[in-house]
């Protein structure tokens, strides 16, 4: 009797402790061809148990996320806010989303665990990176912000960096991760160009990612690379309740 009851209990343990993998990929999403999600009322839209913030306010799409299946890779500026570098979204699939800094994934699923998501850099910013416009600098230039310093011109070690932090019960954890979808600080200066894994099971258990942007290339406080980056295959696990 008693092999039976530890038996038992093992396999209620076993049960409790068990994990649903889900992927959000934003297939399972409608769109019109050459489109994207809009809500005037900014509401969020949902895929599996991963919810994703959207702000829409006089006009224009203001933050947070939207799914899209625009395939530009070639406008540079603001009029090009869906467009992502890699053309479609990760491996090819149809819809993707955009993100600006400061967007919110909250998970339906306490404990829950983002174990991987796919980023990159949106067109807009991948043109202006490479060759500057009217409001940022060509990365590696000095021209205007670092003349005078002792970095010889065309050697500014820029960045855009992706910096993704957990919070779990309102609370933001220590542990976060960083991405560069642009990095000038060494001897081999890249602009992420594809769809990349990002690793961010170390932040551990969340119930909401924060994502923000951050770049050498600043004025008054604000960046002047242009704030979007694309987001794929959101990649999460939860406690099963079997």
């Amino acid at each position: 009797m008693k092999k039976t009851i530890t038996f038992f209990t093992m396999l209620f343990a076993c049960s409790m402790s068990a994990q649903v993998q889900s992927l959000a990929t934003f297939e399972n999403f409608s769109l019109s061809p050459n489109s994207f999600y809009t809500s005037t009322v900014s509401a969020p839209f949902q895929d599996g148990n991963a919810i994703f913030n959207h702000s829409w306010s006089g006009g224009y799409w203001q933050g947070g996320f939207s799914y899209t299946n625009k395939y530009d890779t070639i406008t540079p500026d603001y009029n090009n806010l869906y467009g992502v570098r890699a053309h479609k979204g990760a491996g090819g699939s149809d819809v993707y989303a955009m993100a600006q800094s400061n967007s919110v994934i909250k998970f339906s699923s306490p404990q829950t665990t983002v174990n991987s998501i796919f980023v990159t850099n949106s067109t807009f910013a991948y043109k202006v990176i490479l060759k500057g416009d009217n409001f940022s600098r060509k990365f590696g230039d000095t021209t205007g912000t670092g003349s005078g310093t002792t970095i010889a011109q065309g050697a500014y070690p820029d960045y855009f960096k992706l910096v993704i932090k957990g919070y779990l019960n309102g609370a933001v954890k220590n542990d976060s991760v960083e991405f560069f979808l642009a990095d000038y600080r060494g001897s081999n200066d890249y602009v992420v160009d594809a769809w990349q894994q990002v690793n961010t099971s170390a932040i551990g258990r969340v119930d909401s990612l924060l994502f923000f942007l951050r770049s050498s290339d600043m004025s008054n406080g604000y960046i002047n690379t242009p704030g979007f980056f694309g987001v794929d295959n959101v990649a999460y696990s939860y406690p099963s309740t079997v």
